[in-house]
């Protein structure tokens, strides 16, 4: 009779269930911030709501595009149930968008614009676009440079339009090679 156990607590080829790095923990945080918000929703439930937007106010600032697309599906999931106009929503994106996560500037630039869940105001729009863009975020360049395009809040000016047009189109935002596009057939 032969014993053929083996003892795998020495086995230096396992790997710990729980050794996960610290960038996919990052990610999967962001994904459970994403799911609490989901059922939210689902339930109705604005505690739900208020503590998936706090997982993610406690978060650094995406560091990648996986961390970015995910931060994007939780604002674009506020955006679209019009989360904005539950009182503390506003106020969390704020705090996020203050420690400078560029999509949560953006988003809270767009509520300023259009003036949902707070008052419209296109001086703090132009300042979050501006944050957003100065941190090289494609989508807030091209916003800033529509305001100064158009005169949104802030005197016209087409030079800093074209400077932030390019800048977005450097990095192969669409919406900002079609603008330049534009701008240099007029």
């Amino acid at each position: 009779f032969m014993n053929n156990s083996k003892d795998y607590s020495t086995n230096q080829n396992s790997t710990k269930k729980n050794d996960v790095s610290p960038l996919k923990d990052k990610l999967l945080k962001y994904k459970n911030a994403l799911s609490l918000l989901n059922l939210g929703v689902c339930q109705k439930n604005q505690e739900h709501i208020a503590e998936s937007l706090n997982i993610l106010s406690s978060m650094e600032n995406p560091a990648n595009e996986s961390e970015e697309n995910e931060v994007r599906k939780i604002f674009d999931l506020i955006l679209k149930n019009e989360l904005y106009n539950l009182a503390f929503v506003p106020e969390i994106i704020k705090k996020i968008a203050g420690q400078g996560n560029v999509v949560a500037q953006c988003r809270l630039a767009w509520l300023y614009m259009e003036g949902f869940g707070v008052e419209e105001n296109f001086q703090e729009a132009f300042e979050w676009y501006k944050k957003a863009a100065s941190q090289g975020f494609a989508s807030g360049q091209c916003n800033l440079a529509r305001m100064y395009e158009n005169g949104i809040g802030i005197p016209k000016n087409y030079e800093q339009a074209v400077k932030w047009y390019k800048k977005a189109a450097e990095q192969g935002f669409s919406a900002a090679q079609k603008s330049l596009e534009r701008l240099a057939s007029v």
